[in-house]
């Protein structure tokens, strides 16, 4: 990259300062996500909620889940599940007319 850079300058295609910003600019390092926490609400439903709270009570480690998102074919919904390797952070919340669903990338 440094390379492409002093040789853009030498032949004049960019400025000093040009050069030197794109010389010093940091990149950002996104930590990676290691682990899922889901929380499952079905609404009239209790038991179903607890039993479901109850399987998903310890956070789901990336690489237990890996293997079944390889299956999907949609190519936006592949983007997506890509994407929650670097989320790490993330707090989605669901809200629909039969349940609620939390979901915590950690």
């Amino acid at each position: 990259m440094s390379r492409n850079v002093l040789q853009k300058l030498s032949d004049q295609e960019i400025t000093a300062s040009e050069a030197y910003l794109r010389l010093t600019a940091q990149t950002l390092k996104v930590p990676k996500a290691r682990f899922i926490k889901l929380r499952i609400w079905v609404k009239d439903q209790k038991a179903v909620s607890v039993m479901l709270n109850t399987m998903f009570a310890v956070p789901l480690p990336l690489a237990v889940i890996k293997p079944f998102t390889r299956r999907i074919k949609d190519p936006e919904t592949r983007a997506l599940i890509n994407a929650i390797d670097y989320a790490k952070g993330t707090k989605i919340h669901v809200d629909s007319k039969e349940a609620q669903i939390a979901i915590t990338i950690i």
